[in-house]
């Protein structure tokens, strides 16, 4: 099927507006210390799967403080790498998933996908024999929550396989886009220093001031307006998506830029190249420079141009809940931590697929005074 990926801001309202007739794509049919050298990648990944745990399960896995050095985190880019070619390709999925299934059987994984499914199967167990009482308790996490659905709504409500494929979903997307982010904020950070200099000052600024406490809270940290610009324009340089967020040209077809494209195509729009354009973001949309957020003329068309949790009728349930947990770290390690660069001129690798990920890179880490 013909696909096209459009940086047409004008068709870009029309495919992702609320009540434009533009279905979801076929794509998405499969899923129905002092100066110490520290890898970033993998202390990010720790820090977003504990972080993502605590949200979802009350508990976390400990990665953080016992440096776990599992195979989680290359089952999850296995993951999103398969739902990336299933959602190109859907009869993949129709192909692979018996096929899969018979090899587990046949030769079982040590680290099976299970792992994020074993981790949640046992909070599962541990939750179900009380589950008559699941209502009358406080739902602080989000699976006691859908348990709680699930208890009571006995009739309609979400069976085992809907709970597990919400909570793996979220763990998958929570561990994977933050950290894309997260990695984002740290890596231009450590290579634009007058920028780290900037947004230092204003938190030292607050945290003397007593409106930011060390381990700050989102509420404290979100009064601070060039961390929330420094935040913004980390995720235009490196946004998680790195698909064009398929949809389906609707009966009638559309016109872009004098292209007649028929129905049943898959257009949509690609988020690391839309966030580059000149005539919205200025005349340096390849640098880092966060006062852009900051210049009132252009941040509305910015804002709506932004793709870093999708865009329209359906986008990320989890945009908030990102921003929350970043406006908490972000500013939680700055004040304790400085960081720079081992090595200004080692480049980052970064993968791109149905997400963009980062593989490692380094920082040299020092506590503050």
């Amino acid at each position: 099927m013909a696909q096209w990926s459009i940086t047409d801001s004008h068709a870009l309202r029309t495919i992702y507006n609320v009540s434009a007739p533009f279905p979801k794509d076929q794509y998405y049919e499969p899923f129905n210390t002092a100066g110490v050298r520290v890898d970033v990648f993998t202390e990010k990944s720790d820090s977003r799967h504990d972080c993502m745990c605590d949200f979802t399960f009350d508990q976390n896995q400990g990665y953080i403080d016992h440096s776990c050095n599992d195979e989680i985190f290359h089952y999850i880019d296995e993951f999103v790498l398969k739902a990336h070619l299933w959602g190109m390709i859907p009869t993949l999925s129709w192909i692979l998933k018996p096929l899969q299934s018979i090899r587990d059987r046949i030769i079982p994984k040590k680290h099976s996908g299970n792992i994020i499914e074993r981790a949640i199967k046992s909070y599962f167990d541990s939750m179900s024999s009380a589950s008559d009482s699941l209502a009358e308790k406080p739902q602080r996490n989000i699976a006691s929550k859908l348990l709680n659905i699930q208890a009571t709504n006995s009739s309609n409500g979400l069976n085992d396989a809907e709970v597990m494929h919400l909570i793996t979903f979220g763990l998958t997307a929570g561990t994977t886009d933050g950290g894309t982010w997260l990695s984002s904020i740290l890596w231009h950070l450590m290579h634009n220093r007058d920028v780290l200099d900037k947004l230092m000052i204003e938190l030292q600024e607050k945290f003397r001031k007593g409106e930011l406490s060390r381990i700050c809270s989102a509420q404290q940290a979100a009064t601070c307006t060039y961390l929330d610009a420094v935040l913004q324009e980390s995720l235009r340089m490196l946004p998680p998506l790195g698909g064009i967020l398929p949809r389906t040209v609707p009966k009638g077809g559309m016109e872009v830029c004098g292209f007649k494209i028929p129905p049943g195509v898959m257009v949509g729009v690609p988020a690391y190249a839309t966030q580059r354009l000149e005539e919205y973001f200025g005349s340096d949309p390849f640098s880092f420079r966060p006062e852009r957020w900051l210049e009132g003329n252009r941040l509305p068309d910015m804002s709506r141009l932004s793709f870093g949790f999708g865009t329209g009728s359906r986008t990320c349930l989890g945009k908030n809940l990102g921003w929350l947990t970043m406006r908490k770290i972000v500013p939680s390690l700055l004040l304790a931590l400085d960081i720079e660069t081992p090595d200004p001129d080692i480049a980052w690798e970064v993968v791109a697929g149905a997400g963009i990920h980062t593989h490692k890179f380094y920082a040299r880490v020092r506590a503050r005074e």
